[in-house]
């Protein structure tokens, strides 16, 4: 394929190819086609892949951005193409054509009734033999109808305040969910409307890809607004024994998908309220994480004050006994210096003094030396006492720092999933959901939510 992509221009041979995967294609097909035609995108992949390569396509002062082609990527509805062309300089939306069939189907036993008693009245049979008007029921041309739904089947309508709409159908799944969670002290209830797409295929519903409907379910009602144009019905969803595969598969998919999302400060251990909004709980969580932080560091001091306040009064000691020993050497050193000049000078007067003197000089020298072993010895007790302060504060203010990270650390994130049993489905229901679409093709909800 990317042969003929790359050289079947060369001999005037056109190639389409089409798929549901552009993530798969290589960029070097991409650059090779002239024209794309693109539809909605289920993954977010696939629209990352078509982004790179339409971004890359695209040139010029008029080109559009990143942002410009995301959105116009993200709001494909149904029927809509944004087709890009290498001769033009921006690319476009169009949309197929709608077709009208008036072969709706075996009818019922109210429409035949219906049918028939209008022939009768207007005599019906003898003006289409004579090429009248025909029947009102489903032959009115141009004007779109709501899709006539089958028995067993619960058909409501999303609310909307805006007229000119434009239904389409859409699976809804109403669940009544318990979240509950003894470690966390969680009991909660609540109710989860899902709206997913139905499509023909051999997998007609794919739960990953069902978004959550903001209303409130009793707000659902019985009729649309007068007017509307309505999109066709897949034949999946218009089976009711589907519904009920769905319910159950719905229970399963928002026990094991859909958990009650929760957020904890570490340091305090505060989690979030239900429902609480991030940003809110941030704000509280970060006021109860200085204090916790507060308390714990006034905790650990009190801890260490003990020991502490021991070395402190060890090294007061310590310095104490360093001063007295350096006095003591002093006053021997000045002695000995004494006795030595008073035997220095008998020694050259004269005088029977002089030997006495001469030995108590000797001997104060080995006194001042024995003084001054005594101050390097209380000088090293007090280095190792200091010592041994400064690693215990250095140990409290790493201690100190720690609870500080702990505190100022991210959230955490805690996901209570509801057991099976706690998932119930009251309703599984054709949901027409109000659609406005702008001149460029572009489709808008256009249903009511709460404020």
């Amino acid at each position: 394929m990317l042969t003929l992509l790359k050289q079947a221009r060369a001999f005037g041979l056109g190639v389409v190819l089409s798929t549901q995967n552009p993530v798969d294609l290589d960029y070097k097909g991409l650059s090779n086609t002239g024209t794309w035609m693109i539809g909605r995108l289920q993954t977010d992949n696939d629209k990352a892949r078509v982004l790179e390569a339409l971004q890359g396509a695209t040139s010029g002062p008029n080109a559009l951005t990143r942002d410009q082609l995301d959105a116009l990527l993200s709001g494909l509805g149904k029927r809509v193409f944004l087709m890009h062309n290498v001769h033009e300089a921006r690319p476009t939306l169009f949309t197929t054509r709608w077709t009208m069939s008036y072969l709706a189907g075996p009818i019922t036993g109210t429409q035949i009734r219906r049918l028939m008693g209008e022939k009768k009245a207007d005599g019906g049979r003898q003006k289409a033999e004579a090429g009248g008007s025909p029947s009102a029921i489903g032959l009115q041309p141009f004007a779109p109808a709501k899709p006539v739904v089958p028995p067993g089947i619960t058909e409501v309508f999303v609310p909307t305040s805006q007229p000119d709409v434009q239904y389409h159908a859409q699976l809804l799944a109403v669940t009544q969910v318990r979240y509950a969670s003894v470690k966390y002290r969680l009991d909660v209830a609540g109710v989860l409307p899902l709206v997913a797409d139905v499509t023909d295929g051999p997998i007609p519903v794919n739960w990953d890809e069902a978004t959550e409907l903001h209303i409130d379910p009793n707000a659902l009602e019985q009729a649309g607004v007068d007017g509307a144009t309505f999109s066709d019905v897949p034949a999946a969803l218009l089976n009711a024994k589907n519904h009920a595969r769905w319910a159950k598969e719905a229970a399963k998919f928002v026990a094991g998908s859909r958990p009650l999302t929760l957020w904890q400060e570490p340091g305090s251990g505060l989690i979030s309220a239900p429902g609480e909004p991030e940003g809110d709980f941030r704000a509280r969580a970060s006021l109860a994480g200085r204090e916790a932080r507060d308390a714990a560091v006034q905790k650990l001091r009190a801890k260490y004050a003990s020991k502490v306040s021991t070395l402190q009064d060890r090294l007061a000691r310590a310095q104490l006994k360093v001063q007295q020993q350096q006095a003591q050497a002093q006053q021997a050193q000045l002695q000995t210096a004494m006795s030595v000049g008073a035997g220095v000078l008998g020694a050259l007067f004269g005088g029977g003094r002089r030997t006495t003197a001469i030995r108590s000089g000797v001997s104060g020298v080995g006194r001042s030396m024995r003084e001054g072993q005594d101050v390097q010895a209380a000088q090293t007790e007090m280095m190792q006492v200091s010592q041994q302060l400064q690693d215990l504060q250095n140990q409290v203010q790493a201690e100190v720092d720690a609870l500080t990270l702990t505190a100022s650390s991210e959230l955490v994130q805690l996901d209570v999933k509801a057991k099976s049993t706690d998932v119930t489905v009251p309703l599984v229901a054709l949901a027409w959901l109000p659609y406005t679409r702008a001149a460029s093709g572009m489709l808008t909800p256009a249903w009511d939510t709460p404020t």
